[in-house]
């Protein structure tokens, strides 16, 4: 069985010690292939048309005016793309939120113990320890649905 992953992570602070949250969603290939997919056609189709739902975009006046779409157009997209995705049963929504300095401070004493990162070439101790610094690679990995 195949699984999809969507997610999005944000810190909710000023700075690298502040709350992350990590939220997404998970489907299997048929809720996927059966549900989603053509839900998501028709609201994409649906007028004003758009070919993809980029949130960056649609929060872009600019790019809407330059794409024919009004910030109504905008918000009625947001919103019924919402409604598909919590709407779906099929779709398991996850939320993950961590305290990022607990986070960093356990790194931390982690990356000090010798026999932690023992097995890493040293080559590649400089780039395992800042992909572990950051709270993104082990909240995705929360995401990994279990055989």
């Amino acid at each position: 069985m195949e699984y999809y992953i969507s997610a999005s992570d944000e810190t909710s602070g000023d700075d690298h010690r502040s709350p992350f949250t990590h939220g997404g969603f998970i489907a299997d290939s048929r809720a996927r292939t059966n549900d989603l997919v053509p839900a998501w056609g028709a609201m994409l189709a649906a007028p004003p048309s758009m070919t993809a739902l980029h949130m960056n975009e649609l929060r872009d006046g600019k790019w809407c005016k330059a794409n024919g779409l009004t910030q109504s157009d905008a918000n009625r997209k947001i919103d019924r793309a919402i409604s598909i995705v919590v709407g779906l049963p099929t779709i398991v929504r996850l939320r993950i939120t961590q305290d990022g300095g607990a986070f960093k401070d356990h790194i931390a004493s982690l990356l000090r113990r010798p026999d932690f990162m023992g097995s890493v070439p040293p080559s590649d101790k400089s780039s395992v320890r800042s992909q572990l610094d950051s709270p993104d690679i082990p909240a995705l990995i929360g995401y990994w649905p279990m055989p």
